[in-house]
């Protein structure tokens, strides 16, 4: 699909997409105020409305991970397909240096998305690349392993602007507010308890200070939020499609890593 006169998604520069992709996870970003999270933590409690601009944010985490995997997805020939994943694979490089670390779990979200994991042909095609070393250099920094060990480290160590991965905050937000209780057992408050929650909220009020400074690009904003992505099954449909399996398996994931951030 062309942009402003016929330029292809692979004929844009990496840091031009990378640079979009920060002003628009900066301005989803930055209208999360301390009330919508304590409103998304509580309505997981009282099964309430969930606050517009935290669901707005895990929206555009489902929706980019779905356009890495749509875009991949659209190319008939394999090496296509592995050009385009190839080109995610360096934009998500681009955003670790830019410390836009929501955009870039949700651009690794889609790359380990079960329709894109099992395309065996695709991946063998990229593996002796740099992109692919860095690219799984950045699956250990935003692994799981240690409660987020190596992005907590990483984020203490980044300067501004940066976006930190929101998943993690409302983890930590939903923990405290599950393992302790309102009010203790004479019936006070529990000061402690809402002192924790208060701090992770000053720290994410502490990253929304500093917005990401570059114009805005319609095109590339167009191409990013105006293309129809797939649905998981009509995804994973399209995969099996494009490389059928064979007698000995593909593997897959049980669960999509895009799918894990939707119940943060």
């Amino acid at each position: 699909v062309g942009v402003g006169g016929g330029i292809s998604f692979l004929d844009l520069d990496n840091e031009m997409i990378a640079r979009q992709l920060n002003i628009l996870e900066s301005d989803i970003f930055r209208r999360i105020k301390p009330r919508d999270l304590l409103q998304h933590i509580w309505s997981r409690r009282h099964k309430g409305r969930h606050a517009p601009s935290v669901a707005a944010s895990i929206g555009h985490f489902n929706f980019i991970s779905a356009w890495v995997t749509t875009r991949v997805l659209a190319q008939r020939k394999v090496k296509m397909r592995a050009k385009v994943l190839g080109k995610f694979m360096k934009i998500a490089q681009i955003l670790r240096n830019n410390n836009n670390y929501n955009t870039l779990m949700a651009v690794l979200a889609g790359i380990n998305s079960a329709p894109l994991l099992r395309l065996r042909q695709t991946r063998k095609l990229l593996h002796a690349r740099q992109s692919w070393r860095n690219y799984e250099a950045l699956e250990k920094l935003m692994s799981s392993e240690k409660s987020f060990g190596n992005y907590r480290a990483a984020l203490k160590r980044s300067e501004m602007p940066c976006l930190p991965y929101l998943g993690v905050f409302l983890r930590d937000l939903l923990y405290i507010d599950e393992a302790n209780k309102d009010r203790r057992a004479d019936g006070t408050v529990n000061l402690p308890k809402f002192l924790l929650m208060g701090d992770i909220i000053m720290m994410i009020k502490s990253f929304q200070v500093r917005p990401y400074k570059a114009p805005q690009d319609i095109n590339v904003a167009s191409l990013i939020l105006g293309q129809p992505v797939m649905e998981d099954e009509e995804a994973y449909q399209r995969s099996l499609e494009l490389e059928p399996r064979t007698a000995s398996g593909s593997p897959t994931r049980a669960v999509m890593r895009g799918k894990e951030k939707v119940v943060a």
